[in-house]
């Protein structure tokens, strides 16, 4: 948990480029919960990818959807996106339901490509276009 706290401090300080971003997730009390990041920003394209990670001990109070949420409503509708990218790991069953559930669609599988607890698992890549968002907010 420490560990966690130290490493999304660090990343808050580091300085990025473009419309890369770093963001802290705060309860509306404004106790941090965990953070986000963009990556992959091809601004060209208008594709970008994301990280998430909730502190686990706030784990499935809503807290990824809704920074999911925003993020998404950012990119397509203030800076003119056109597709999102994000990859999990296929262990990782809750995070895999919530992209389902957010809209997103499995697009690939890289298999193997994560060692943890004695095996590798595979890594699931999922996406949602612009057209899919828009089609959810009505």
């Amino acid at each position: 948990m420490e560990g966690e706290r130290i490493w999304t401090d660090q990343r808050a300080a580091a300085v990025l480029e473009g419309d890369q971003f770093r963001f802290a997730i705060e309860t509306i009390a404004g106790e941090m919960v965990g953070g986000m990041n963009t990556h992959g920003v091809d601004k060209r394209n208008g594709t970008f990818k994301y990280g998430v990670s909730i502190f686990r001990e706030h784990w499935r109070k809503g807290y990824a959807s809704d920074a999911i949420q925003v993020l998404l409503r950012y990119y397509f509708e203030e800076l003119r996106y056109h597709k999102v990218i994000a990859h999990v790991y296929a262990y990782n069953e809750a995070s895999i339901a919530l992209h389902e559930r957010i809209g997103f669609q499995q697009e690939g599988r890289l298999r193997d490509m994560v060692f943890t607890k004695g095996k590798y698992h595979d890594e699931l890549i999922f996406g949602l276009v612009r057209s899919e968002y828009d089609a959810m907010q009505e």
